[in-house]
């Protein structure tokens, strides 16, 4: 399985020679505040983005993302500093066009990026309808694919007739779709809430405009919309559809920068055994950081790290 084996921080931000190493599976890293968690996840984001990144400001630095691919590995280097940029893939210095197809080629989407890289704002995707129905639709191979070619036509400017094909195809898929979604969120959100009744499911009104008003509704609590629910429970249902989607996709891996921080004390038990459940389903390596001793030492796996003097 294709996941990231180790990142080497030479330079970015407060972080220098730095490497850390990581397992296929959960991976932990903890911390307190301005101990460099969220520079580890920063530094994968500026690697793997290039110049699409726009988390941070400053755009500098200086670092290595090396992937296990099963019987190999490759690497990803940036290097920005304030007078020039460069790529190279294994050693093998390409444009950013080359490097990006280059990280496309191991199953990963430029546009999926943001999505498998979050910090701290990760509801953000699914708080409102649009930006959870472009994210339902984004996630799926066969959504994908139709999106790609409509991109195609209407660059050539070709039939208005196909594009109306593709539109018919798009509703079809997308509204096939929900039903197995809503399974996986419901198996994920039982598992994140320690609760056998819970369930979380995808309805959209509107069979002819799927995407149009899709609304994330739970069954546990006297809060059923996603805009009404607790700081809790919108971390445990965004996490349920971060994972449903991400396994939909077939993508390798997800990356959550303080995943725990809007839990309960009392619940974290149950959570941290929630997540392992859900990750391992969605067979994909997590990485997350974390604030709380009590989390990460109940997902254990800390991520290794060793300093370089030079």
């Amino acid at each position: 399985m294709v996941h990231i084996q180790s990142v080497y921080i030479r330079k970015y931000f407060s972080t220098s020679r730095t490497q850390f190493e990581f397992t296929s599976g959960v991976n932990c890293l903890p911390g307190g505040n301005s101990s460099g968690k969220t520079t580890l996840v920063a530094a994968i984001n500026f690697t793997l983005l290039g110049p699409e990144c726009e988390r941070f400001t400053d755009k500098r630095g200086d670092v290595f993302v090396s992937f296990f691919l099963g019987d190999e590995s490759v690497t990803f280097h940036r290097i920005n500093d304030e007078e020039s940029e460069t790529y190279t893939v294994d050693g093998v210095e390409k444009t950013f066009e080359e490097y990006k197809k280059d990280i496309e080629a191991i199953g990963i989407k430029s546009q999926h990026l943001p999505f498998l890289i979050n910090f701290e704002s990760y509801e953000y995707f699914v708080e409102e309808s649009k930006k959870l129905a472009n994210l339902v639709e984004l996630m799926n191979p066969k959504s994908v694919t139709l999106l790609e070619e409509r991109e195609e036509i209407m660059e050539k400017a070709q039939l208005k007739l196909r594009l109306e094909q593709i539109s018919r195809k798009r509703k079809n898929v997308f509204n096939a779709l929900l039903p197995t979604l809503s399974t996986e969120l419901t198996k994920n959100y039982k598992d994140l809430c320690a609760n056998k009744e819970a369930s979380l499911t995808l309805i959209s009104p509107n069979a002819q405009s799927p995407k149009k008003n899709l609304q994330l509704i739970a069954k546990d609590s006297p809060s059923e919309f996603f805009f009404e629910f607790s700081g809790g429970q919108r971390t445990k249902a965004a996490k349920s559809v971060l994972f449903a989607l991400i396994k939909e996709a077939g993508l390798p891996f997800l990356i959550i920068d303080n995943m725990e921080d809007r839990v309960h004390y009392e619940s974290l038990e149950e959570f941290a055994s929630g997540v392992q459940k859900v990750a391992h389903r969605a067979g994909l390596q997590l990485i997350i950081t974390s604030r709380r001793t009590k989390f990460s030492d109940l997902i254990g796996h800390h991520v290794k790290s060793t300093v370089f003097l030079y």
